[in-house]
């Protein structure tokens, strides 16, 4: 639905690869946060029945009208954190006036996240250079599940199972 006029629009967009997904739109409507994984290694035919575990999830940044692969890559699990970290997830919220990018990592099937906070430009969409380098860690370990309820400019307020 175009926010400008309120009609449905189908776009010619195609994103390869997403999977265990949501979409987290920038206040911009410029473009959206998203999940994918790296290609499978199968025949194309095959793509979508294979039985291995899924690794290394990215979060991507999509711009409207744009091909995929000039998608901005803001994470990518595995990293520096060690070989468990390859079966990390991560998901995208926008905070509620659009000037914030909350990044939040979890891992396995347990009620724990790590939480980060990235900055978005002014119009509410993603700076240019942007990347998880630029996020803000709000918490580094996975004690409790934080989730964002809302915010004030720069005070933040999140529910949490911690206690």
């Amino acid at each position: 639905v175009d926010p400008a006029d309120g009609k449905v629009r189908v776009l010619d967009e195609t994103l390869k690869w997403a999977k265990f997904t949501s979409l987290a739109w920038t206040k911009d409507n410029k473009g959206f946060f998203y999940n994918s994984y790296p290609e499978p290694s199968v025949a194309q035919d095959k793509a979508g029945t294979e039985t291995g575990s899924n690794t290394k999830q990215r979060l991507m940044y999509h711009r409207i009208g744009e091909d995929q692969s000039l998608d901005t890559l803001i994470w990518e699990a595995g990293g520096d954190e060690g070989k468990d970290s390859e079966q990390w997830m991560m998901g995208a919220e926008v905070s509620d006036d659009g000037s914030t990018a909350i990044l939040t990592v979890a891992f396995g099937c347990e009620n724990v996240n790590r939480l980060y906070l990235l900055s978005l430009d002014d119009e509410g969409g993603l700076p240019s250079g942007a990347g998880f380098d630029k996020a803000v860690p709000v918490i580094e370990n996975f004690d409790a599940e934080y989730d964002y309820v809302c915010n004030d400019g720069n005070a933040f307020t999140f529910r949490s199972n911690l206690n």
